[in-house]
């Protein structure tokens, strides 16, 4: 199950969609809709607060530029876009991967957790 919560900061709007369900071994797929701000300007990252209150970076993505994704997400997460919204594709799901996820263009952020 997910949880999103509102996020601004100046003109930037994020906005995600409620309750996901993510079944162990399958994948999902993260949305973050921005607004007020050009998403191709600048990379979009992508964090997880996990349950023991640690903040792990995963991974950067701006399109036409290059992609950054942390070791430990790598052949497990695809960053992309598709028009103003990020999208962030998780693979093999595992109990492992429950957490507060944030999406965050500069400074604003947004989170949802599975």
């Amino acid at each position: 199950m997910a949880d999103f919560c509102s996020g601004t900061s100046a003109s930037i709007v994020l906005t995600q969609n409620n309750d996901q369900i993510a079944e162990v071994g399958k994948s999902v797929q993260l949305e973050c809709e921005v607004s007020g701000y050009n998403i191709n300007d600048h990379h979009m990252h992508w964090f997880r607060l996990e349950l023991d209150g640690k903040m792990v970076w995963i991974s950067a993505f701006r399109t036409g530029h290059t992609t950054y994704i942390n070791d430990d997400f790598k052949g497990r997460v695809t960053p992309s876009t598709r028009g103003s919204t990020a999208l962030l594709k998780i693979d093999r799901v595992t109990v492992s991967d429950s957490a507060m996820y944030y999406c965050s263009p500069d400074t604003a952020q947004r989170g949802t957790s599975i």
